[in-house]
Order: C-alpha cells, then structure tokens, then sequence
C-alpha cells in the first residue's frame, strides 16, 4: 500500500511538482523499505548478569603458546633445506669449470 506524495500544482503551467525536501524525500523512502523482523525479542536478549566475556581459568604459571607444526615429511624438509642452502651459497669459480668441463649423463 503506497502512500500519496503531497503534490502542488505551479502558478504558471499547472504542472504537479514534489515540494517536499531531500530530508522528507529520504525518510519516506526508508519508510517504505523492507525492515527484518527480529528473530528473538529485546527481552529474551537480554541476559542480566551474564558476562560477555568470560575467562578461561588458567592459573598465572601457565604458559600458552602457539605450536607451529610442519606437515612435511622429514625428507621434503631436507630437500628444501638442500635448495635454500645452494641458493645463498655462491659458487666457487673452479667448481664451476669442473662443471662445465665435465660431460653429462644422458638418461
């Protein structure tokens, strides 16, 4: 059911104009937009003396912290190592002549 917008006519031409301000423009749009309706009610929300943040009981001694666990196997953690090493390793200038002097393998 829509409501009816308060229309003046002109002086001149007798066209229908809206007067009405942005401000009274924008509350009767959100007026006529959906609202969502509340699943509980203020009352049932509303818990008197429960904290909203409760703490766990931990005495002062106790230490957590957090445990990084590696799913890798010991081998791929060897094999990463392995590359990290030879990649801030710089060559020495005869293992590389040996390198390249030497044939390679064909598989």
């Amino acid at each position: 059911m829509s409501k009816e917008v308060p229309l003046q006519s002109t002086l001149f031409s007798n066209e229908l104009i809206d007067t009405r301000t942005a401000k009274q423009k924008k509350k009767a749009k959100a007026a006529e937009a959906p609202r969502q309706v509340e699943m509980f009610s203020q009352r049932q929300l509303a818990v008197f003396g429960a904290n909203g943040r409760p703490r766990l009981p931990i005495s002062p001694k106790t230490r957590i912290e957090l445990a990084i666990q590696d799913a890798r196997s010991q081998e791929e953690i060897e094999r990463q190592l392995q590359r990290e090493i030879e990649e801030n390793t710089y060559p020495m200038p005869w293992a590389a002549n040996q390198a390249a002097s030497e044939p390679q393998e064909a598989e």
